[in-house]
């Protein structure tokens, strides 16, 4: 027969595999270059890696604010442009960039990036660029 502690330890694997499981069920994006500090130069690259969950990606979408303004936008979907990009299958991880261009002195920019998988399971970061 188990004891009460045994079942609090039953309890607390039990509750960190769900936990597992459902973080790395979902596609992720997370940024891996993203500046901290005001930025001088004319343009600047950020990074970010696409991590999926169990299913694949179908879309994926970058929207782009200057001075919290619409600047532009990209949205891919696996069914339309398939040959424009090789989608990430799951449990796979991308690397991926994006260039931000200074318009103007002290422009912020907002890069939102989000990826929707075949579950319809989603991820999104943001990643802010300050210009000098």
């Amino acid at each position: 027969m188990m004891n009460k502690r045994s079942y609090i330890v039953i309890f607390i694997l039990l509750i960190t595999f769900v936990a597992l499981f459902v973080n790395y069920s979902n596609p992720r994006v997370e940024f891996t270059n993203c500046p901290t500090e005001l930025v001088y130069e004319y343009d600047t690259i950020i990074e970010f890696d696409i991590k999926t969950g169990k299913s694949d990606i179908i879309n994926l979408f970058v929207y782009v604010e200057n001075n919290d303004e619409y600047y532009s936008r990209m949205y891919l979907s696996k069914e339309d442009n398939v040959a424009l990009w090789d989608f990430p299958t799951r449990f796979e991880t991308r690397e991926m960039s994006w260039s931000v261009e200074i318009d103007n002195p002290f422009d912020v920019f907002t890069v939102f990036v989000e990826v929707i998988d075949e579950s319809l399971n989603s991820g999104s970061a943001e990643c802010v660029v300050k210009f000098g």
